[in-house]
């Protein structure tokens, strides 16, 4: 059984890596996404791309779990943080391929 009325957002895992002094870091969080109808996906992934992955992420990032401050206090979810977050080499492009992935392949799950 399935309810049509959806929920408008949805979160997902966010992992990447980055360089660090002696080895790399390994990172992630839970990003919240909005849910964007099939419409807009289209619009945005038809041939050829016509959104960035800023682009991408300022419309459809909400919110997150398991972002931190310097000090490990948790950071809450600002545009301003956001900016912050994804001034951060190989961020934009994780939480964008993310979203990507998450909304193009939650369909193939289901088995025929």
């Amino acid at each position: 059984m399935f309810s049509i009325d959806v929920k408008n957002t949805f979160k997902a895992k966010v992992a990447f890596t980055l360089p660090g002094d002696a080895a790399p870091i390994t990172a992630e969080f839970t990003a919240e996404f909005k849910r964007l109808p099939q419409s807009r996906l289209d619009d945005m992934y038809g041939k050829p791309k016509t959104v960035s992955d800023s682009d991408l992420v300022h419309e459809v990032v909400v919110g997150w779990d398991g972002v931190t401050d310097a000090i490990g206090e948790p950071l809450p979810f600002s545009q301003e943080n956001l900016e912050r977050l994804i001034a951060i080499n190989g961020v934009r492009s994780a939480l964008s391929s993310t979203f990507v992935r998450e909304s193009f392949n939650a369909g193939s799950l289901v088995k025929n």
